[in-house]
């Protein structure tokens, strides 16, 4: 592979139109540019939400929230503290001044974005940068083992939600929805808001004849080059995974005055 890299459209939209058209934004009132689309607009114009925005906006994660807390507790440990500062007013501007745990945040996800575009680019046959090759490479083999690629990055419209998959892959015997996953460590299970994500993208998928659906969530270690896991939901398990998340739909919609 050569190191050109590839520019992609935003991943995530948190608002579609009811024919799969991502809504990153619409226009202002006065018609002077663009502004971002909020919930108002998608009463208005009934824009279908993508179920990671209404996950996150239901579920908890303790992980992240762990991971959060320790980010802050270090960024307290490792700062110099000023002459004469007080221990609340040092807190106060380590947390809400400085946020260097924040950028800590800020430059992991801009590495699970680049791997997340890397691994796309080689799923269509596109340079990517040299340097991400461990991850790619780990990521293709799980790939392989599950099928060949029909398509990636593909909008989803289902039943008041819509969203855009990974990949999805067809073997002789299943159809199978792809999920990639950055995470700092690899864990022991799929977390609930992944499974149930896959979920709604299985059934939006359609017909897909004789062949049985089945997610596949892809956790990729950012932090462990190659380091990679791979969890199947599939059955019972994505049956109950999608009727949870129709239940946190059904909440979300009566929680924001969706129809």
């Amino acid at each position: 592979m050569t190191t050109a890299a590839r520019t992609f459209e935003e991943r995530a939209s948190h608002w579609y139109s009811p024919d799969g058209k991502p809504v990153y934004e619409v226009p202002k009132a006065d018609g002077k540019g663009m502004r971002k689309t909020t919930i108002a607009d998608a009463r208005k114009y009934g824009y279908l939400p993508s179920p990671t925005n209404i996950l996150g906006k239901v579920l908890a994660k303790p992980q992240l929230v762990s991971w959060q807390i320790e980010q802050g507790c270090l960024a307290v440990l490792t700062s110099p503290r000023r002459e004469g500062e007080s221990l609340d007013d040092f807190v106060y501007r380590v947390l809400h001044v400085d946020q260097e745990h924040n950028a800590e945040r800020d430059a992991a996800a801009d590495k699970g974005t680049a791997i997340h575009n890397a691994i796309e680019c080689a799923l269509n046959d596109v340079e990517y940068p040299i340097e991400l090759e461990v991850y790619v490479s780990a990521a293709l083999a799980e790939v392989n083992a599950l099928g060949k690629v029909k398509m990636t990055e593909r909008i989803l419209v289902g039943n008041g939600h819509a969203g855009r998959t990974d990949a999805v892959l067809e073997n002789d015997e299943f159809v199978t929805v792809c999920d990639f996953k950055g995470c700092n460590k690899l864990p022991d299970k799929p977390y609930d808001e992944a499974i149930m994500q896959v979920s709604s993208y299985c059934n939006s998928l359609g017909n897909t004849g004789d062949k049985r659906v089945r997610g596949a969530v892809i956790y990729i270690d950012r932090n462990n080059p190659g380091g990679i896991i791979t969890h199947i939901v599939a059955g019972a398990e994505l049956e109950l995974a999608y009727k949870r998340f129709r239940l946190i739909l059904e909440y979300w919609k009566l929680t924001n005055g969706i129809v």
